[in-house]
């Protein structure tokens, strides 16, 4: 358990055409205490990183003056080797709506775009065997999404889910059977469900090839009034040419046409390649479903795998290295999009990092379309939204305790026939030091340009912190 205390102070100079090109100037005081908590042995393991930001502007009375940031996972082993409890739990600031005005750092300007999510996930499963035939699980999943000041994108979605599969993981051919239904429940929308039965078949004529096809029946009111029946398939192909490369792909028809999955990584040594390419349904409310956002954390994190196998020791590791260069581990690099009803994602991202002795180069791009597909009174609300962005950071040491790093961003929102859409760039140059054992201190320097019919703005802004861990 460690207790952590951040304070900061910015001044931020604003050119808005709101205000008629008039520059305004304001000062903002940040006072973050937090907690970390990490368990690694034992019947429960896991971690927990959270923050409350408390803030204060000089010139903005109508800013909010409390916001939470959470991280959250834990495993819990109730009964030895038969029952297990798994447990997740995010805060984090996102943005309503991609059209509306964006912000690269919410430090330097209060944005009513803004709000704060909350997501849990509670998935308790018991696992068994068939004898020497086949293992099995019984999953009941459970997933919350609620936002702060509404109810329109808040969603619940539950149901069980029992998968049985050969027991013999390395054999030629295995099979596997899946069952599932769900529900999702829009507050702002109304409830669909989705029953699935579906069976796999795996043929694996070398160690590093593995083949699988799959079918089944699916049963779905998403989209329709009434209920209808689907036949999905689909086949998969994972293949390991070496023990640093991965190519997996994955194809199926489902209830909304075609869907797939497109996985290509590379590690070397000090630096890793990775893209990854999905068409997906998403409700809004699985943490690790398609249409979720990407933190800073989570890309170095699949990242620096090709540095540190070991998930333990590379939480660590990306931790301190976040900490040196002065990044917030929760800053969003590939922004999700808040949902009111059961969408279609296709969404694709390319990074690559390069971790030197001194000087590490990490490059990040994605683009997003996100359609509703649960619109049974055809209001007509389902025009693609498209996002695209890109970032580059490259960091180096100085010296043993001391760092300096230079990120340039841009995220772009099309328009669309009844939405203008909108461009941020922004650039941001840092420097970090570590003083003592528990102390550093920060300072950075950014510029941010957005253009936008309705709130173009032009923004500078300089910020200088100390944290503690005690």
């Amino acid at each position: 358990m460690t207790p952590t205390f951040t304070a900061s102070e910015t001044y931020t100079e604003t050119d808005s055409a709101r205000d008629r090109g008039v520059r305004d100037g304001e000062f903002g005081t940040r006072l973050s205490p937090g907690l970390r908590i990490s368990s690694r042995s034992g019947r429960v393991q896991g971690s927990l990183d959270y923050r409350l930001n408390a803030s204060w502007y000089s010139k903005t009375s109508e800013a909010k003056a409390f916001d939470n940031v959470l991280s959250a996972s834990a495993l819990a082993e109730a009964i030895d080797n038969r029952f297990f409890v798994d447990a997740r739990a995010s805060i984090s600031q996102q943005t309503l709506s991609p059209f509306g005005t964006q912000s690269a750092d919410d430090r330097t300007r209060y944005n009513e775009n803004q709000t704060e999510v909350r997501t849990a996930t509670l998935s308790p499963y018991i696992v068994g065997s068939l004898g020497e035939l086949a293992t099995w699980q019984l999953r009941y999943n459970a997933s919350l999404t609620d936002t702060r000041g509404g109810t329109v994108n808040d969603s619940l979605t539950y149901g069980p889910t029992l998968t049985v599969s050969s027991s013999n993981a390395g054999a030629l051919v295995g099979w596997g059977l899946l069952a599932s239904q769900q529900t999702i429940d829009f507050k702002g929308g109304r409830a669909t469900e989705i029953e699935r039965v579906n069976a796999q078949l795996f043929f694996r004529p070398d160690p590093d090839v593995t083949l699988s096809v799959n079918g089944g029946q699916e049963r779905t009111n998403v989209g329709s009034a009434f209920s209808r029946t689907y036949d999905n398939w689909g086949a998969g192909l994972r293949w390991t040419p070496t023990p640093r490369t991965l190519i997996a792909l994955q194809g199926d028809e489902r209830y909304y046409g075609r869907g797939h999955s497109v996985l290509v990584e590379q590690r070397m040594r000090r630096s890793v390649v990775r893209y990854t390419d999905s068409r997906d349904a998403t409700s809004g409310a699985d943490p690790n479903g398609v249409g979720q956002p990407v933190t800073l954390y989570q890309l170095l994190f699949l990242q620096f795998a090709s540095v540190q196998p070991d998930p333990v020791l590379r939480d660590q590791l990306v931790r301190d290295f976040l900490r040196s260069i002065g990044r917030d581990p929760n800053e969003l690099v590939a922004g999700g999009l808040l949902g009111s009803a059961v969408s279609l994602q296709q969404r694709r991202d390319l990074s690559w990092a390069l971790l030197g002795v001194r000087t590490t180069l990490n490059l990040q791009a994605y683009n997003s379309t996100t359609r509703i597909l649960d619109d049974p009174n055809n209001t007509g609300n389902t025009e693609p939204v498209r996002l695209w962005g890109y970032s580059a950071t490259v960091s180096h040491r100085l010296t043993p305790r001391s760092s300096l790093s230079l990120t340039g961003s841009r995220q772009i929102a099309k328009s669309t026939s009844t939405q203008a859409g909108n461009d941020l760039k922004s650039l941001l140059l840092a420097w970090s030091s570590q003083v003592s054992t528990r102390t550093s201190v920060g300072l950075s320097a950014r510029y941010s340009v957005f253009d936008s019919p309705t709130d173009p703005y032009r923004e500078a802004a300089v910020t200088a912190s100390v944290s503690l861990v005690f």
